[in-house]
Protein backbone atom coordinates (compact mmCIF):
# COMPACT_ATOMS: atom_id res chain seq x y z
CA UNK A 1 0.00 0.00 0.00
CA UNK A 2 1.33 3.46 -1.07
CA UNK A 3 0.96 6.95 1.12
CA UNK A 4 -1.41 8.30 -0.96
CA UNK A 5 -4.07 5.76 -0.37
CA UNK A 6 -2.86 5.51 3.37
CA UNK A 7 -4.26 9.11 3.42
CA UNK A 8 -7.19 7.81 1.68
CA UNK A 9 -8.31 4.88 3.60
CA UNK A 10 -6.55 5.17 7.17
CA UNK A 11 -8.57 2.73 8.70
CA UNK A 12 -5.53 -0.29 10.36
CA UNK A 13 -2.99 1.08 8.19
CA UNK A 14 -0.12 0.94 9.87
CA UNK A 15 -1.20 -3.21 10.23
CA UNK A 16 -0.42 -2.83 6.11
CA UNK A 17 2.50 -0.94 5.71
CA UNK A 18 5.59 -2.96 5.66
CA UNK A 19 9.04 -1.08 5.42
CA UNK A 20 11.03 -1.43 2.38
CA UNK A 21 14.26 -2.83 4.26
CA UNK A 22 12.06 -6.05 5.19
CA UNK A 23 14.21 -8.95 5.80
CA UNK A 24 13.50 -11.95 3.72
CA UNK A 25 11.68 -14.85 4.82
CA UNK A 26 13.20 -18.41 4.98
CA UNK A 27 12.46 -20.53 2.19
CA UNK A 28 12.87 -24.33 2.37
CA UNK A 29 14.27 -25.56 -0.43
CA UNK A 30 13.07 -28.89 -2.38
CA UNK A 31 16.34 -30.36 -2.97
CA UNK A 32 14.93 -33.70 -1.88
CA UNK A 33 14.64 -35.74 -4.88
CA UNK A 34 11.16 -37.97 -2.96
CA UNK A 35 9.41 -34.84 -2.01
CA UNK A 36 9.45 -33.16 -5.48
CA UNK A 37 8.76 -36.78 -7.53
CA UNK A 38 5.50 -36.80 -4.85
CA UNK A 39 4.77 -33.41 -6.13
CA UNK A 40 5.18 -33.42 -9.57
CA UNK A 41 2.66 -37.41 -9.07
CA UNK A 42 0.06 -35.01 -6.93
CA UNK A 43 0.16 -32.09 -9.46
CA UNK A 44 0.54 -34.53 -12.88
CA UNK A 45 -2.87 -36.45 -11.24
CA UNK A 46 -4.76 -33.13 -10.37
CA UNK A 47 -4.22 -32.45 -14.31
CA UNK A 48 -5.12 -35.80 -16.03
CA UNK A 49 -8.09 -35.74 -13.92
CA UNK A 50 -9.16 -31.92 -14.54
CA UNK A 51 -8.91 -32.63 -18.33
CA UNK A 52 -10.66 -35.90 -18.38
CA UNK A 53 -13.53 -33.90 -16.51
CA UNK A 54 -13.27 -31.33 -19.32
CA UNK A 55 -13.32 -34.20 -21.83
CA UNK A 56 -17.07 -35.28 -20.05
CA UNK A 57 -18.33 -32.07 -20.24
CA UNK A 58 -18.00 -31.97 -24.13
CA UNK A 59 -14.46 -30.87 -24.67
CA UNK A 60 -13.34 -27.96 -27.07
CA UNK A 61 -17.10 -28.66 -28.87
CA UNK A 62 -18.68 -26.97 -25.45
CA UNK A 63 -15.90 -24.81 -24.81
CA UNK A 64 -15.81 -22.55 -27.98
CA UNK A 65 -19.42 -20.52 -28.78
Amino acid sequence: MNKLTATENPFYVDELLSPTNQPMADVEGTDNPTKTNVLLGILGGLTRYSYDAWVARGGMRNSVE
